[in-house]
């Protein structure tokens, strides 16, 4: 298997200057904002990942969370609910 170093690393960089710049509108949120803020964070992480066809899947750590995880994996159009 080929690893392509610079391109990974291009992909990585990019993705923490990403977090970075949006970490800034977290400090002023509510729970429920911040809530929101993340699933759609994720929501859209997710997309890029999956589009960029570098990951042959999705795979959630929920930690608990398991209703957060619906709701993006709703979002990303993956489940519908019964």
């Amino acid at each position: 298997m080929y690893i392509d170093i610079a391109r990974d690393m291009y992909i990585y960089t990019h993705i923490y200057i990403y977090i970075y710049v949006h970490i800034s509108q977290l400090v002023s949120l509510s729970q429920a904002e911040f809530v929101e803020y993340g699933i759609s964070f994720l929501t859209e992480l997710c997309k890029k990942l999956v589009d960029s066809k570098l990951v042959p899947g999705l795979h959630f750590y929920s930690l608990n969370q398991a209703e957060r995880t619906f709701q993006i994996m709703t979002r990303l159009g993956y489940y519908m609910p019964a």
